[in-house]
């Protein structure tokens, strides 16, 4: 903005008795001056900021991204509503890195009934747990395709999926459109801790889940979303629920309990048929209050890891019901190595390399200001660019009294300092864009 010099433009003064006698004998009629432009308020981007839980998320995925939240919970809950959800994918497009790491990286889930953007921060006793759980599965999935030649080429295409976003509901089938044609992202999306795929299914087939306090209460509806939001194509879930312990704090309890549920055709209210997430084991624990063994198994059969059309092929139905299972012993063992793994890496007692006494410095040349231009301040200069498009458009029929020699020294000043004029508009796309955070 130009502040003028403060010298008055007197205007040539007409007699009032003139004036009136010389409109009253023409014969035409006065042409009064032009309204002035619309105010340049009325195309300001304040409309364009986004909304408080929006703003918020992206602060909060910012900050994870470049490592400065270390005490992020493990299951972190966001309200987002479905709009503001389709809004956050919006924001996410004007910054490029930010959308490849949330989309490639961040393990997120988004529920569509409670209206919840759910953060997955798992930790490396749920990693650890998992990964030991997984290759006890896959060993005796290798052993039946060793003993069984019919069932090789089937045991073969079943894959294990890592951590992934699975697209479930109207983002699997059809994404529905707004009111004003654009499509909509929302619907539930989920990031399993660990899946067994099959070759060409469009959904994996079973999916593990480590629970924990704040994700146990979610367990059910996260298995009846992953089976019914899938077309049942999710046959089979499993939540291993064990205790989190926050470092510094001594663990209340050892108890770790297992939970599956399964897709199943049942009869509803009205006697027909109707698909059903159903619970084949409620809270079955496979280690003690006080951390020993329980006796039991984990019990799986092939069919939970084999799609149902590919099950149809089999000549023998006695195959579908080969036994896969893991010992509560050994559960327990992996839980005991995953605890202390974790342990070891809180007490800094784990092993380690010797540092060197001196590091090679690295020297950064700084960049030049052009050159730390944001996406958020490209959008906000072409907001800019636009607006003042806009208002020079509304602007140009109208001439305000005397504003000839003000225009003049406007657009001399402007002349004079068109690098004030870029330092000036920079800074105040930055100053939008940190307000967003």
């Amino acid at each position: 903005m130009f502040t003028l010099a403060s010298t008055a433009v007197k205007e040539p003064t007409l007699a009032v008795g003139t004036a009136t006698s010389s409109l009253a004998d023409s014969a035409v009629e006065p042409q009064l001056p032009p309204s002035p432009p619309l105010s340049s308020s009325q195309f300001s981007v304040a409309s364009q900021q986004p909304s408080e839980p929006v703003l918020r998320l992206l602060r909060l995925l910012r900050s994870l991204k470049e490592g400065s939240e270390i005490a992020q919970s493990p299951w972190d809950k966001q309200p987002l509503l479905r709009n503001e959800y389709t809004e956050l994918w919006k924001r996410l497009e004007e910054e490029a890195d930010l959308k490849a790491w949330v989309e490639l990286k961040l393990r997120y889930d988004y529920d569509y009934d409670t209206q919840h953007f759910i953060i997955r921060m798992p930790t490396l006793l749920h990693e650890r747990f998992i990964v030991q759980v997984v290759a006890r599965l896959r060993a005796q999935l290798e052993a039946i395709a060793g003993a069984n030649a019919e069932l090789r080429h089937i045991v073969d295409a079943v894959y294990e999926q890592g951590s992934w976003t699975v697209p479930l509901g109207n983002i699997a089938e059809s994404v529905p459109r707004q009111e004003d044609g654009e499509e909509e992202k929302c619907n539930n999306a989920r990031s399993p801790d660990h899946a067994f795929g099959y070759k060409d299914a469009r959904w994996p087939s079973l999916v593990l889940e480590v629970s924990y306090s704040q994700k146990r209460q979610d367990l059910s509806d996260i298995a009846y979303n992953y089976v019914q939001g899938s077309g049942g194509s999710i046959k089979t879930v499993v939540g291993l629920d064990v205790e989190y312990t926050r470092p510094g704090k001594a663990s209340k309890t050892k108890m770790a309990t297992a939970n599956v549920w399964r897709y199943k055709l049942v009869r509803d209210e009205e006697g027909e048929k109707a698909g059903d997430c159903v619970q084949d084991i409620k809270d079955e624990s496979f280690r003690s209050h006080s951390g020993d063994s329980s006796s039991g198994n984990l019990a799986f059969t092939l069919a939970d890891f084999i799609p149902n059309s590919i099950l149809r092929t089999l000549s023998a139905t006695a195959a579908r019901d080969i036994p896969i299972t893991i010992p509560f012993e050994h559960l327990c063992a992996d839980l005991d190595e995953a605890e202390a793994a974790q342990a070891s890496t809180r007490s800094r007692s784990g092993l380690s390399n010797t540092p060197p006494r001196k590091w090679v410095k690295r020297v950064r040349e700084p960049a030049e200001e052009e050159e730390m231009d944001t996406p958020r301040e490209r959008k906000y200069q072409a907001l800019e660019d636009r607006e003042e498009r806009k208002v020079a458009q509304k602007d140009k029929d109208y001439v305000p009294p005397g504003s000839s020699t003000l225009k003049t020294v406007g657009i001399e000043a402007a002349a004079a300092t068109p690098r004030r004029m870029g330092v000036l508009r920079r800074s105040m796309r930055r100053s939008r864009a940190l307000e967003e955070g």
